[in-house]
């Protein structure tokens, strides 16, 4: 492939600016996932020194089915992204 030439993905053509959105994408499936990572973090250290009360509240309170849909669709958003990053054939 030579240096300047585009890449058709899905009928679109691999730009410097579709590349760019990918990215920001990507991004924010990353920021996301901090979240839950961060949150998942807070609450297991509370239980760790002894709080009981917030691991009960994080899963009587549906907080661990909100992080498993929220997983579920960051994981949709990056099958979506690897997707549309297939060259065709």
């Amino acid at each position: 492939m030579k240096k300047n030439e585009l890449v058709a993905l899905k009928n679109e053509d691999l730009t410097k600016e579709y590349a760019l959105e990918r990215a920001v994408e990507l991004t924010s499936l990353y920021e996301q996932t901090q979240l839950i990572v961060n949150y998942l973090d807070t609450v297991g250290l509370s239980v760790k020194q002894g709080d009981e009360f917030a691991g009960t509240y994080f899963l009587k309170s549906g907080a661990l089915s909100n992080v498993v849909d929220n997983l579920q669709t960051i994981s949709d958003k990056l099958v979506k992204i690897s997707n549309s990053l297939c060259v065709d054939e």
